[in-house]
């Protein structure tokens, strides 16, 4: 039961951790976006 545990915590864990560099992908993009517009602008 525990090692059922464990494992689902770390998929769980690879999971968010994968979506977290996704947000951080998106987040950087945004801002470079941002700043691109302020640069034409």
């Amino acid at each position: 039961m525990r090692i059922k545990n464990k494992v689902i915590n770390t998929k769980f864990e690879i999971k968010k951790s994968k979506s977290l560099k996704k947000f951080k992908i998106q987040m950087t993009e945004i801002q470079n976006i941002i700043v691109l517009k302020v640069l034409v602008i």
